[in-house]
C-alpha cells in the first residue's frame, strides 16, 4: 500500500487539476480547485510515508522475527526427535541466535550453578 498512496495521490491531483481545468470559466472556483489538487498529492504522498512504509517495515521485521523463531522451534523438535544430546541440542539451536544474544545465555547459564 505504501508504494500505491503516492500514485493515489498524483491521481486525485490529476483529476482536481481536470477539474480545474473545466472551470476556466469562473474563477472563483479556480483556486478550489487547484486546492483540492495539491491536498491530494500531500495526502497521497503524506500517508505513504509516514504510516504505509512505517507500518509495511515493521511488519517485515515482525514476519522475520517470527520465521526465526519457527526454525529455531522446527529445528530443535528434529533434533530430538533424532535423539541428540540435550547439550547438542542446545548448541545447534543457540547457533541461530546472533553473538550478543548467545553470550547472554552463556551467562545465564554459567551463573547459576549452586544447588
Amino acid at each position: 500500500m505504501g508504494a500505491y498512496a503516492p500514485t493515489m495521490g498524483i491521481l486525485g491531483a490529476i483529476m482536481g487539476l481536470i477539474s480545474a481545468l473545466s472551470h476556466m470559466d469562473d474563477p472563483s472556483s479556480l483556486g478550489h480547485a487547484i486546492a483540492v489538487a495539491f491536498i491530494a498529492s500531500l495526502y497521497g504522498v503524506a500517508l505513504a510515508n509516514l504510516v504505509f512504509l512505517p507500518m509495511s517495515s515493521r511488519l517485515q521485521k515482525d514476519h522475520e522475527t517470527e520465521m526465526l523463531n519457527r526454525t529455531i522451534m522446527l529445528e530443535g523438535v528434529i533434533a530430538v526427535q533424532a535423539g541428540d544430546n540435550p547439550y547438542i541440542v542446545q548448541r545447534k539451536l543457540e547457533a541461530f541466535l546472533p553473538p550478543k544474544k548467545r553470550e547472554g545465555l552463556e551467562q545465564e547459564a554459567g551463573g547459576g550453578g549452586g544447588d
